[in-house]
């Protein structure tokens, strides 16, 4: 079975990534032992890049896992004769679509567009409603890719859209963590480091449990989108230690 993967820092590896030992705790690296798998995916890009990838790509492969990353991020391409082309994304408030599955989201806020004027995002600033007209684009990259491939094996990476994302995994050993931290300290994410350890923001355990639960996916015994979000302490192990967990304080 040949597969492709296409996505962010939660599958992304790189040529010179790979010799390193602390590689050797991927999940990619562990289900390429036993599937012929080409991996798209590079840390921190949009998913206008996953797409570009994808389109170009996806033919030459039976299977396509594809993770739809932060809708914050944006994208710069060049263009002939020194264009330019930018890619924005949605922002918006996320707490109020956690519940909600990606493409009902996305349809309830399209209701909400209304056409204001033509803009030059490089140049000019404008109010964050109007950037609610990138919802458009974002629907219609996930309905294309889709449409294109109905067998697609589609993850969200973060939570904007739905609480099933590979974010749920790594929030496990935060809050596991915090039992060792002082009690006056509520800390977030945001307030660790990951170390070397620590590949696709999930600790050495979570990288084989993920490998697993992604290889019974294939094998047509498991939706791994049911290991995430309110399942997750089901699926994943909490790491006892920040030390075993790849995390630091900042």
């Amino acid at each position: 079975m040949k597969i492709a993967i296409f996505g962010d820092s939660f599958s992304g590896e790189t040529a010179q990534s790979r010799e390193k030992p602390e590689q050797q705790n991927s999940w990619v690296r562990l289900l390429r032992e036993n599937y012929d798998i080409t991996n798209y995916s590079q840390s921190g890009t949009a998913l206008a890049n996953s797409y570009l990838e994808f389109i170009q790509n996806h033919t030459d492969f039976e299977t396509i896992i594809f993770f739809v990353t932060n809708v914050h991020r944006c994208a710069v391409y060049s263009l002939p004769r020194g264009h330019v082309h930018y890619e924005s994304s949605y922002i918006g408030l996320q707490t109020q679509y956690t519940n909600l599955e990606f493409e009902e989201n996305i349809k309830q806020n399209l209701k909400k567009l209304k056409y204001v004027t033509r803009i030059d995002p490089l140049r000019d600033t404008v109010d964050e409603e109007w950037n609610a007209v990138n919802l458009l684009n974002y629907y219609a990259m996930v309905s294309h890719v889709k449409l294109l491939r109905p067998d697609v094996k589609l993850v969200h990476a973060f939570a904007t859209f739905t609480n099933r994302n590979m974010m749920s995994i790594s929030h496990l050993d935060v809050k596991s963590c915090r039992s060792s931290i002082p009690p006056y300290r509520f800390l977030q994410y945001s307030d660790y480091y990951e170390t070397a350890d620590r590949v696709h923001h999930m600790s050495k355990q979570q990288n084989v449990e993920v490998a697993e639960y992604m290889h019974l996916w294939l094998k047509g015994k498991l939706d791994f989108n049911d290991t995430l979000g309110n399942n997750v302490e089901k699926y994943y192990t909490k790491s006892k230690t920040l030390e075993i967990a790849g995390l630091a304080l900042r």
